[in-house]
Parts: structure tokens; sequence; C-alpha cells
């Protein structure tokens, strides 16, 4: 049996029954408002990422971006259509046919500027083409640093890997003139940053031996391995720090280059660098945890004795109080005094002498070896 209530203001059972339709209805409105902002922000989050996908593929002239509109355009339709199903709100629909209108829109636009470019490329490939015959037009282009028309070409489905009669492709010309739209261009295009561009040195690496850290962040924002090694075994992280290219190394390490990677000598970084007198760098690499007792060889040389060999006492400074500070011990620290002595490097003498005792390596004395007549008459079994 429904009981009835009366709508008096001061009837008790009025209130609370009231009380709670009100409170259940405020809950409704926090849930749905809840959804809308979420569903806000789903959109906007839509939109920016297809405006931001459709300037990437403006710069290139890519052929397929209305494909990438059209395809998020439904995408937000979709989006519009279930928060209409799950709030029930107009607004939400109404979101919905916008991105569909806005998204084909865009995409048939987009389309027909596609088919312009493709003309327009095949025009410029014939021109390149009767201009340097037997030359790729990629190629080309790259040489006058046309970005217009590489971009143009890429779009038309040019080959990024086409050779030119110099034996270079696009990106090996653009790395080796440190051509950074160039790169720019071409690593948008797909194509691959860790190929060799010189002797089997890649991009990252003749950056580093030119100490081109613009041109490094490039490479490495496209995908470039920083612990790559060259047909030696070198890194790009060892050629900046045997240069002392400051700012390349520290980007490098930034990126997770390994400290401690050696090439296929032996020699770490931190032994480029202190080999060099890069004390910039030397000081970068041990914040990193570049290991300073390291040795290589017969000769057991490391980062202390290239150091002293070349009279670099900031180094040989860095060294000492990393090494304290790791409570690395030293070996040969007198021939070392003697090496610097020799060479008129007295204050990294005076330095050397400087090392506490508990640094110094001391070999493990070899005990005698008792004489067989006294181990026998031990009770030793004869020999």
């Amino acid at each position: 049996m429904a009981v009835a209530f009366c709508r008096r203001a001061r009837c008790a059972r009025c209130r609370v029954f009231h009380g709670r339709r009100s409170r259940q209805r405020s809950r409704a409105r926090g849930s749905e408002s809840t959804m809308n902002i979420f569903l806000i922000v789903v959109s906007a989050g839509a939109l920016f990422y297809t405006l931001r996908r459709y300037r990437k593929q403006q710069h290139l002239h890519r052929t397929n971006r209305w494909k990438k509109v059209r395809d998020l355009a439904w995408i937000g339709a979709l989006v519009g259509c279930i928060g209409f199903l799950i709030t029930g709100e107009l607004i939400a629909l109404l979101g919905a046919f916008l991105f569909v209108v806005l998204g084909v829109g865009a995409a048939h636009l987009a389309q027909r500027q596609d088919e312009e470019v493709l003309r327009a490329a095949q025009a410029e490939a014939e021109a390149l083409a009767a201009s340097m015959p037997g030359v790729p037009p990629l190629v080309v282009a790259t040489k006058r640093r046309d970005y217009l028309k590489m971009g143009m070409l890429i779009a038309a489905g040019a080959d990024l890997d086409a050779w030119g009669p110099d034996g270079l492709n696009p990106f090996a010309i653009c790395a080796r003139q440190a051509d950074l739209q160039g790169l720019r261009t071409l690593l948008l295009g797909d194509a691959n940053p860790d190929q060799p561009v010189r002797d089997g040195l890649t991009a990252l690496m003749e950056a580093a031996r030119e100490d081109l850290a613009a041109m490094a962040r490039i490479l490495l924002d496209a995908g470039a391995d920083p612990d790559r090694g060259g047909p030696r075994g070198e890194t790009a992280l060892g050629m900046a720090a045997q240069e002392g290219a400051f700012e390349v190394a520290k980007l490098l390490l930034e990126r997770g280059a390994a400290p401690n990677l050696p090439s296929r000598d032996g020699y770490m970084p931190l032994m480029r660098a202190a080999d060099g007198g890069h004390h910039r760098v030397v000081e970068l690499l041990l914040a990193r945890g570049a290991e300073v007792d390291y040795k290589v060889g017969e000769g057991e040389v490391s980062a202390l004795m290239l150091a002293v060999e070349g009279g670099h006492d900031q180094v040989v400074e860095l060294l000492l109080k990393a090494a304290e500070t790791q409570q690395v011990q030293f070996t040969r620290v007198p021939e070392l005094i003697d090496m610097a002595e020799e060479k008129g490097f007295l204050a990294i003498a005076d330095q050397l002498r400087l090392i506490p005792e508990e640094l110094l390596y001391s070999a493990p004395e070899e005990e005698e070896e008792m004489p067989l007549e006294m181990m026998n008459g031990q009770g030793l079994p004869k020999v």
C-alpha cells in the first residue's frame, strides 16, 4: 500500500523523505558532472592529438594524413556516443556530431591537398632528374638544402637510402654537413638514425667527434642508440670524452649511455678523457660512476697513468680525490713519481707523494717455501 506524504514544510515525515530524495538527486548530478568532465578531457585530448599529428604530417607533406584525421574524427564521435549513452546528455551527442562533420571535412580538404602535393612532387622529381642525370632526385634536393622539395619527394615515396655518385645517401649527406633541418626532415620520414655515415661510424658518433650537441640531441630524440659501437668498438661517449665535448658527453649520459663501456682496445671513456686532459669531462664521468681503478693490458695502463704521462695536473687531482672517496688503492705509484720527475712535471710528482698510505697497494709477501728435508722431518710423506 502506497503511503501518501503531504507537502507541508513543517511535516517531519515529509522533510525526511524529501531530504533523502534531494541527496539522491545531488549524488546523481555529481556523478553526471564527473562523467561530463571526463568526456571533455578525453575529447580535448583526442583533438589535441589530432592537431599535433596533422601538423607533423603536414610538415612532411604526407599523403596519408587525411586518413589519420578521418580515423581520429570517428574515434571522437564514438567517445561522444558512449558519453550520451551513459549520461543521457544531448551535449555529448552534439559533440559526436560535430566531431564527424569537422573531421570528415578536414579529411576531405587534406586529401585534396595531398593530391596536389603528389602532382607537384612528381613534377619536381622529373625536373631534378633532368638537371642531374643519374642522380636520385632526393639526393639532389638534399645537397641543395631544399627542404620543401625534400618533404614533397618523401611524400611521393622517394627512396631514403638512394645513393648518389659519391656513395652517400641523403642521411649521410646531412650528417656530414651538420644540416640539422635536413636531418629533421629525413628522421620524420622514418630514416634510420643508427645507419653508418662515414667509415662505419654513425651520425651520433660524428656529432660527438665534432662537438655538435644540437645534432646529437636531434638524433637521440629520434631514437639513436647512445651505446652503439663502431667498427673498432668505439662509442659516441668515448669519442666525446676523447675530444673533450662536454655538452655532448653530458647529453649522452643523461640519455642512458654507459660510462664504463670500453672500446675494443679496452679503453674506457674516462681513460680517453684523462689522456686528453679534459678535466670537465673527467669530473662529469666520475660523478656518473666511472671506475677510477680500471686497468688495461699487461702494463696495467690506468686513467691516472695517462694523466701523469700527459702532465694534466687538474685531471690527476680529480682522480686522486675520487680514489680517496671510493677507497681505491693505486699500484705502481713510485714508478709514476719517477715518470713525472723525468718529464718535468714536478707538481704532479708532489701530488703523488701526498697519497695516503692506505691508498697504496702493497702486494702480499710470499711465504718462503719450506725445504724438502724439513717437510720430511715433520712427518710429511716423502716425495
